[in-house]
């Protein structure tokens, strides 16, 4: 499997599936529940983070077809902050960061939470 992983997956979803195994291994040890319900809850949940990230894909995909280049957010924030373009990128990734984080947590915390019924 990990051979497999490292040659046709790109190298950016080394992490993503590295802290996938992570939060698994945390769910097994540390839930409330029994480890195949919690697995199941994570499991559910995280095909539905895939399935949400592919619509927003086709999205993104029609918003370029459109020509829509920027809603402009990011640039708002960016400018009332005086970022660089530097700036600005070390400020995305550590928002990326800290979304991803913010997921795993709500992953890890609805997985392990004691419930007879479903997500």
């Amino acid at each position: 499997m990990t051979v497999a992983v490292g040659m046709y997956l790109p190298f950016g979803l080394a992490v993503p599936i590295l802290l996938g195994g992570v939060i698994r291994s945390l769910v097994d040890s540390r839930s409330r529940v029994t480890t195949t319900e919690g697995a199941q809850r994570g499991v559910l949940m995280a095909s539905g983070l895939i399935a949400g990230e592919s619509l927003v894909g086709v999205s993104l995909g029609l918003f370029a077809y459109l020509g829509v280049t920027s809603i402009g957010t990011f640039e708002i924030i960016a400018d009332k902050l005086g970022l660089s373009s530097g700036g600005q990128d070390i400020l995305a990734q550590w928002m990326s960061l800290a979304a991803l984080l913010a997921i795993a947590a709500w992953v890890f915390v609805r997985a392990t939470r004691r419930e007879n019924g479903g997500v």
